[in-house]
């Protein structure tokens, strides 16, 4: 599926801007205290091989450079940018605009300390739209430290506390059969910016009450958004997962 659309080059020479037939995505980043990490992460979005992206960063009120850095990309790329006036104390708030901001077709939380490779979205949107019924798309991730150097592999994490080999492999699935033989006993998906949901999936899936919460909300939103359709999942390494002091 990586090849579905062939390439941009191609069609163009049918005479149609790609964005005017490749579905939109709205890539949401919720920063928070990442200065030293959001420019990687925001570049790793503009410079993506599928380009039809709305991106939106909603800054929740950093003491870090994070405003500067951030507004600085803005001029730059020209994305929509929302610092909070006060500190939310939740990162799923910004979950919670990214239901009434996103003009998507899909929605892509992409963590402010994470990176994508160029191919995500490609990847992506291309898994999705090849097989119709599903909602969630997602990926294994490398590991990468605070300097960006590999540590691991998210194959660890479902080796060691899944102790399972399943997710070696690609696969797709009934989301509601992936949600009680898998996901009611914990997180199948260790790392949210690997992930990418229909927006009317996601909204469907969200509740005010994730807003309540610190951590774990991730936990519960992939589980109601599979309620919603079919899961596809490729080994390919597409995301890298930040692990520092903060993660």
């Amino acid at each position: 599926y990586t090849t579905l659309f062939r390439s941009q080059e191609d069609l163009w020479a049918r005479g149609a801007g790609v964005n005017s037939i490749l579905p939109k995505v709205t890539a949401i980043v919720p920063s928070y205290n990442h200065g030293k990490y959001i420019r990687e992460r925001i570049e790793s979005i503009v410079n993506q091989t599928y380009t039809n992206i709305e991106l939106i960063v909603i800054d929740d009120r950093s003491p870090d450079e994070s405003h500067r850095i951030i507004t600085e990309l803005q001029e730059k790329h020209g994305f929509r940018y929302y610092p909070n006036k006060r500190n939310t104390g939740t990162p799923f708030s910004a979950w919670e605009r990214a239901c009434a901001l996103a003009s998507g077709d899909y929605i892509w939380i992409c963590e402010s300390d994470d990176v994508a490779e160029a191919t995500f979205l490609e990847t992506a949107v291309g898994a999705l739209l090849a097989n119709p019924g599903t909602v969630m798309f997602y990926s294994s991730s490398r590991v990468i430290d605070e300097h960006g150097a590999f540590i691991g592999h998210t194959d660890s994490y479902f080796h060691e506390i899944w102790r399972s080999d399943r997710w070696d492999h690609d696969f797709c699935v009934e989301g509601m059969a992936e949600l009680l033989d898998f996901q009611v006993r914990g997180q199948t998906v260790p790392n949210m910016s690997s992930a990418l949901f229909t927006a009317d999936s996601f909204r469907a899936a969200f509740s005010p009450f994730l807003r309540r919460l610190k951590l774990t909300g991730d936990w519960l939103l992939v589980g109601e958004v599979m309620k919603h359709g079919k899961v596809i999942y490729t080994h390919q390494a597409l995301s890298r997962f930040r692990k520092h002091k903060s993660t």
